[in-house]
């Protein structure tokens, strides 16, 4: 009987110790070696950023510079981006020790990548292409785009190009939004008239297209009541203020609500850098000690005065401009207005009739 018992507790035995071995057996069956790739490149560049999608737009930024914004990519953590600007596309991969490469950063709560410090390639006159290289922990790189050609963006050319420019008897300040260098030397004309011819302006008020346009071959041609060139060294170009030197206009004779173009053009100096023109327009106020001001449009308080006869268009507008060509509309708001207080009004005088009668 004894000997009967044996076996089984034998194998009840064996069974409780079945599963630990088991477990141990499953423990070193997952363990895994590291993986080390045999290409030369780090762990973190075996896998390289996918730009075979990406967009790239090349915009203006801020008052004179410009900027690259890169989308359609998923940029990998801890790598780092850099873009080389070349005029051509005739090189496979440029040395990425120089000193121009600029440095691609991630824009906040995106996956695009920028770089904000594109003028001094965008204001010469050449084709862009860009070149982009991929860095992990500082030291293995590769290209992940070359020879990307990039698209131009057009250059403000009327009152958009001009940033808080006036002029007065006693000072002046001309802005511009040109895309330029900062640090580089530039040669510029400025040009100030009067304009006569009564039909432009017309234009201009009543938002036709080919206004502004006209203005333009107007200011060209047109006598000037003062015109000067300037070589700005190493300034915000073009920022001319009274404190660079004599004063712009030096001219009595401003007279009081007239309008007047400026017109300024950058020197191309024999095509090294891009074409860069604009012009605008201001309303003239004078006062009787002689001294006058005028800002110019798209300043808050630009007023159009009336044009004369001609025209049914001549009164469109007279409001105050607001950094755009003035839109009539202001009287539809007014008009709703007294129609909804004379009828509040209507309901009131009759409900008290009601009140009075009980």
């Amino acid at each position: 009987m004894k000997r009967r018992l044996i076996l089984p507790l034998i194998l009840i035995v064996v069974m409780l110790f079945l599963p630990v071995v088991v477990r141990a057996d499953d423990t070193d069956a997952v363990t895994v070696s590291e993986y080390q790739p045999t290409d030369g490149l780090s762990a973190a560049l075996s896998q390289k950023t996918d730009f075979s999608n990406a967009k790239y737009v090349l915009r203006k930024e801020g008052t004179s510079g410009a900027a690259l914004e890169i989308s359609g990519i998923q940029p990998i953590e801890n790598h780092s981006y850099y873009l080389i600007i070349m005029p051509n596309n005739n090189t496979d991969e440029p040395d990425t020790s120089s000193n121009s490469r600029l440095v691609l950063s991630r824009v906040s709560g995106t996956n695009n990548l920028v770089t904000t410090s594109l003028d001094k390639y965008v204001e010469l006159n050449q084709d862009l292409y860009a070149y982009i290289y991929e860095t992990a922990q500082g030291t293995e790189q590769e290209y992940v785009a070359k020879g990307i050609k990039l698209q131009r963006y057009n250059e403000p050319k009327f009152n958009d190009a001009f940033f808080a420019t006036h002029l007065t008897s006693k000072d002046d300040q001309v802005v511009t939004k040109f895309t330029h260098n900062p640090d580089a030397t530039r040669k510029f004309t400025i040009k100030l008239g009067k304009i006569t011819d009564i039909n432009l302006l017309r234009k201009i008020k009543n938002s036709d297209a080919s206004g502004l346009q006209e203005l333009m071959s107007y200011a060209k041609s047109a006598s000037a009541i003062a015109s000067e060139s300037f070589t700005l060294t190493k300034k915000s170009f073009l920022q001319y203020t009274t404190s660079d030197g004599a004063k712009l206009i030096s001219t009595d004779s401003i007279g009081d609500k007239e309008y007047y173009f400026l017109y300024v053009v950058a020197d191309t100096e024999g095509g090294k850098y891009i074409t860069q023109e604009a012009v605008t327009l201001a309303i003239s106020s004078k006062y009787s000690d002689g001294s006058w001001f005028m800002f110019f449009y798209g300043a808050d308080d630009f007023k159009w005065t009336d044009l004369g006869n001609g025209t049914t268009n001549d009164n469109k507008d007279n409001s105050t401009a607001n950094k755009t060509i003035p839109a009539a509309g202001e009287g539809v708001t007014i008009i709703v207005a007294i129609s909804f207080l004379a009828g509040f009004s209507i309901a009131l005088y009759r409900i008290n009739k009601r009140y009075e009668g009980i």
